[in-house]
């Protein structure tokens, strides 16, 4: 027990020790958060016009993101020419995912939600959907950037990483929902303006714990220095 969680906590200490070296990596990620969330806040119904492509982009990005961790574990950096490359690359894929983990949160939660009354009733309903669909995608989010450009496969091999790898990545799997859960109630009840507040903390957690997931999977698969972009 003792060593998987050292092993862990120096995969999240090293994910946020690559920020020092790649200080675009959390602006970038957090200057797309404040126009995808933000601008609808300050501009209104105008704002959708170009926060929409924001949070497109983010998903693109989340491939980027993962390219930019490996780059640095290797010694070397993600050059700003690069960036655009990899996430209209990525995009297309992470955009089918999202679709996927839509679709599956539809069929399960909104049922569900709907039998209930009130606000913190439905979000009792679906905090545990969103759990288990965090936990079941630990792997296949980074597989998709480092290994495969198919959803299918890649829910192949995030599967076969959690599960050969059990009980040392139980950590990755469970940690990160819950702190990003847990952080997102949190501020939305506690600050005023909670919604875009807990977005863009939501966001910077979740690079965070990307970069320990994407250390954990490099160690365990072979993989190219441009992923599978």
């Amino acid at each position: 027990m003792a060593r998987r969680e050292a092993a862990f906590a120096e995969d999240i200490a090293v994910s946020l020790g690559a920020w020092a070296y790649a200080p675009g990596l959390p602006v970038i990620t957090i200057v797309l958060g404040i126009v995808a969330f933000g601008l609808p806040d300050l501009l209104g119904p105008g704002g959708l016009l170009i926060s929409l492509p924001a949070e497109l982009l983010l998903l693109g990005w989340a491939g980027t993101q993962r390219i930019w961790y490996l780059r640095l574990l290797r010694g070397r950096q993600l050059e700003r020419q690069e960036l655009w490359p990899f996430t209209w690359a990525f995009l297309g894929r992470y955009v089918a995912l999202g679709f996927l983990a839509g679709f599956v949160f539809a069929v399960v939660a909104v049922p569900l939600s709907v039998a209930v009354n009130g606000p913190v009733a439905r979000t009792i309903v679906g905090l545990p959907v969103v759990f288990v669909g965090d936990f079941v995608l630990t792997f296949v989010t980074p597989a998709l950037a480092f290994s495969t450009r198919q959803v299918s496969e890649a829910l192949s091999i995030g599967w076969r990483t959690l599960w050969d790898g059990w009980p040392a990545t139980a950590p990755y799997a469970v940690a990160a929902p819950l702190l990003l859960i847990g952080a997102g109630q949190l501020l939305s009840r506690t600050l005023g303006a909670g919604g875009f507040a807990a977005s863009l903390v939501g966001l910077l957690l979740a690079l965070w714990f990307k970069g320990a997931t994407a250390v954990y999977y490099l160690r365990i698969h072979r993989v190219g220095d441009d992923g599978a972009a």
